[in-house]
């Protein structure tokens, strides 16, 4: 499990910079290293969590955990990376990098760069009780993927082909 997890906060890191050095090029103000850091962190309880059953969500503990090291920045990108944060108006991701680590994920189903598309499929299939709340967060989920392929200056459907050329190493 940790070995899983570990190469889904490397991918969603690599995403999360990938996408918000594109936003700086765009004159976006937003910092590509805390979204990268965001990345890495966002997870961040589930590490001395997995096998252990919680009162709280791990983007909760996570929250608790990133303030009680002096990182409130971090501590928001963890709190509000989970799918039902985006219908909270107290939840939903406000800055760039909250924004950007929270789709981020969304893109990363495991260590696989995936659609929108697929990775909602993915986690109806694996929390199928929460399939009602997750069919729910869709307006809200592509809303945000068109708010975010307007400030990078991209279409859509480009985002992905954008991130599997610059994983491959092939330039942009």
């Amino acid at each position: 499990h940790s070995l899983r997890l570990w190469l889904h906060v490397q991918l969603v890191a690599g995403i999360s910079y990938t996408l918000a050095l594109r936003l700086k090029q765009q004159g976006r103000d937003v910092s590509p290293i805390l979204a990268q850091r965001g990345g890495l962190l966002h997870d961040i309880a589930k590490l001395s969590s997995i096998g252990k059953v919680h009162s709280k969500s791990h983007s909760e503990m996570g929250w608790e955990i990133l303030n009680s090291y002096g990182q409130p920045k971090l501590a928001e990108i963890s709190r509000r990376h989970i799918l039902h944060a985006i219908q909270d108006p107290q939840l939903k991701p406000q800055s760039w990098e909250e924004k950007i680590v929270f789709y981020a994920d969304k893109l990363a189903e495991g260590s696989h760069l995936v659609s929108l598309d697929e990775r909602v499929e993915a986690l109806k299939q694996r929390y199928g009780q929460w399939a009602d709340n997750i069919q729910n967060s869709l307006p809200a989920l592509y809303q945000l993927q068109t708010e975010l392929a307007g400030a990078l200056n991209l279409p859509e459907q480009e985002i992905l082909p954008y991130l599997q050329k610059a994983f491959n190493g092939q330039p942009n």
